[in-house]
């Protein structure tokens, strides 16, 4: 009995337990968020869902002049809570993350289909400064980092 006592203990020591009593380690690797598009890359749609007139056409002259491609610009129906919505469909998530940027407050809502649209909402008075729009992607491209697997034994 000594003896046996004496064999489990020393296989207990090395490592060596059998099968049912081993952890399993379980790897999850997450996922990253894209990394934001260059405002060149981008077309966007400009919409304003406000009473304030010429508010789309300003904005989209404003997000031209810093390098952005515009789209449709005019007038939406669809309600806005807050400052902007920037809507937009699978895959344009990159796409969508460069407008945000640049629109302090913005609210990402992926879509079905079609392309970025950012929606102006009755929060909106300005696009953000270029110190907040570098801060804003500073981030942006932290969030794209790889990140290591989290591992957990059960």
């Amino acid at each position: 009995m000594l003896a046996a006592a004496g064999w489990v203990g020393w296989h207990v020591l090395r490592g060596r337990h059998d099968a049912a009593h081993r952890a399993v380690r379980t790897c999850v690797t997450p996922t990253p968020a894209p990394v934001p598009a260059q405002p060149g890359d981008v077309t966007v749609a400009v919409l304003n869902a406000t009473a304030k007139v010429g508010l789309a056409h300003q904005v989209a002259a404003a997000l031209h002049a810093q390098g952005f491609r515009i789209g449709r610009v005019g007038n939406t129906k669809a309600v806005v809570a807050g400052t902007a919505t920037v809507a937009y469909a699978p895959g344009d998530r990159a796409v969508a993350l460069a407008v945000a940027e640049h629109v302090t407050g913005a609210t990402l809502t992926p879509v079905s289909s079609g392309r970025v649209t950012l929606e102006l909402g009755p929060g909106f008075t300005v696009l953000a400064p270029q110190a907040e729009v570098s801060a804003a992607h500073a981030r942006d491209v932290t969030a794209a980092s790889p990140r290591p697997a989290v591992c957990s034994s059960s």
